[in-house]
């Protein structure tokens, strides 16, 4: 069985847990299970080959799958302390299932009495409180739940740890104004007493109610991003010099032939980068389980810039009204998309796309046959563009490609990550019938969004910012609907065009011209 897949394979193995009942779907499924059957047996190899290649569990979840994990609280928690790869994955979603409060309550009773020197549990639960402390400070909006951590460090002050230095210096922050995940995790707000109840045999008792959605606002420490996301206004100082020189340049094929594809490409990646630096790992969280698709997160600005770019790209195109002219941004809007993925900037890669594939460029097949005509090589690089980011097998090719380019610098495409997620998180309910956690789905979402946080890389300053380009990209040209593409692409090759025009047959067997119109 596990000759038959690949590690590429495995990030759209889409796993979902009922009960002790698994089930695997995605394109590559249709090939395991022929006409719909399937076998239990096949399911378990694969279930079992997932777990071990991809997320290396370690301790009970190397025991048998039919028995993986407990899945209680208390049990959750422990196998954190024991484990120091499961930190960050719990920190981020344990919100869905347990209050801040109950939380800190149970690292606390597990953390017991203190006694020069610290034991190597004590040492791992202060570590996992600093990065708790320092990633999630909006996690202690509530009064109590402060008090408690303080009253806890108050306990311990003779303690001889960095790590208790550390935390000290971060509690000592203001308080967060708001807690920014109550409008999709439990929360500890308005129970102003201790909160929580652990019983003699160690099992907390949680509240299952949500808080009604809050605004987002700055808090102190906390790491993630502290304002509201938009479409991202160029943050650069325009003189007054760069709009006149491009009204002297006129036309658009004039100010890109001033343009280098290379710097429009690095330009476009700086704009990227600027987005997917402001994007933390909860962000995700939020924009899939907000209450309000109009609530702004960084993940809806990189969407919005998506599309931008994509409108941007296809605008570029029709609004050519002389073919000569047409054919040349045409042929520079494929030489950007072969720039960009060279910058391994996916993203970015992806929205070009779109663009030259909407509909209403895909009908100009007299432009696109005139291209193919001037310069063959690089709509043959465009054509292995298309392949590597294709959506057969679940961008099965690009997925490997953002493997192998682990190490460079890179922008993930986020569409498809965020499909994902999306997949995981409706596959099933946050509890089994039992009323236990189904640990197991919280983990391979934790695990799919530092999959992404992990491929992004900063530029560090590699690209800087050039005021005249992203002033042009982002001023200079009018933007179009939809519809006033398709009418203006009508225009510029009428469908009696389309019915007349033939091409031999070297030509209609290169499939990037077999578009229909």
């Amino acid at each position: 069985m596990s000759s038959q897949i690949t590690d590429c394979d495995i990030p759209y193995l889409f796993i979902g847990f009922k009960e002790s009942t698994m089930f695997a779907i995605s394109t590559q499924t249709t090939k395991l299970y022929p006409n719909g059957q399937s076998s239990h047996i096949l399911k378990d190899q694969l279930f079992r080959f997932i777990l071990q290649r991809q997320y290396h569990l370690s301790g009970v979840f190397k025991q048998d799958v039919s028995n993986h994990c407990k899945e209680t609280p208390v049990d959750i928690i422990q196998q954190v302390i024991n484990d120091k790869e499961n930190d960050d994955i719990f920190l981020l979603v344990y919100r869905k299932f347990m209050t801040p409060n109950d939380l800190l309550q149970q690292l606390v009773k597990q953390f017991g009495e203190y006694d020069s020197p610290l034991t190597s549990e004590q040492e791992r639960i202060l570590s996992i409180l600093h990065s708790w402390v320092s990633c999630y400070w909006n996690d202690f909006y509530c009064t109590a739940t402060r008090n408690t951590l303080q009253l806890f460090l108050e306990r311990i002050h003779d303690v001889d740890s960095p790590l208790y230095e550390r935390i000290i210096a971060l509690t000592s922050a203001e308080p967060p104004e708001v807690d920014r995940d109550a409008s999709w995790g439990v929360s500890d707000d308005g129970r102003n007493e201790t909160l929580g109840t652990i019983s003699e045999e160690g099992d907390i008792y949680l509240p299952m109610r949500r808080s009604k959605s809050t605004q987002i606002k700055s808090s102190a420490t906390n790491k993630e991003p502290t304002k509201r996301f938009s479409t991202p206004a160029i943050p650069l100082l325009i003189s007054p010099g760069i709009k006149r020189t491009l009204t002297k340049r006129r036309t658009l094929a004039n100010v890109l032939n001033t343009i280098t594809v290379k710097d429009m490409a690095e330009q476009l990646t700086w704009i990227e980068t600027e987005l997917y630096s402001k994007i933390q790992p909860r962000d995700f969280l939020r924009h899939i389980w907000r209450q309000r698709q109009d609530q702004p997160t960084p993940i809806a600005a990189s969407i919005e810039h998506f599309n931008f770019v994509s409108e941007w790209i296809a605008s570029m195109i029709v609004n050519q009204d002389q073919v000569e002219e047409r054919v040349f941004v045409y042929e520079y809007c494929l030489a950007i998309a072969v720039e960009l993925e060279k910058l391994n900037n996916f993203n970015t890669l992806m929205a070009v796309l779109a663009g030259i594939n909407n509909a209403a460029i895909l009908r100009l097949k007299e432009t696109k046959h005139l291209v193919f005509e001037r310069n063959k090589r690089l709509v043959e690089k465009f054509s292995r563009l298309e392949s590597l980011m294709s959506s057969e097998r679940s961008f099965y090719n690009y997925r490997c490609a953002l493997k192998e380019r682990s190490k460079s610098f890179g922008i993930p495409y986020l569409g498809i990550h965020q499909q994902d997620l999306v997949s995981l998180c409706e596959a099933n309910k946050d509890h089994k019938t039992n009323g236990k956690i189904h640990w197991q789905k919280f983990r391979l979402i934790g695990q799919s969004i530092n999959e992404v946080m992990t491929r992004f890389e900063s530029m560090n300053g590699r690209i800087k910012p050039n005021p005249f380009i992203l002033y042009f990209i982002g001023n200079e040209l009018e933007i179009l609907t939809e519809d006033e593409r398709y009418e203006k692409s009508i225009r510029l090759e009428p469908r009696e065009l389309h019915n007349s025009f033939t091409y031999n047959n070297h030509h209609s067997s290169h499939r990037w011209l077999m578009l229909r119109t």
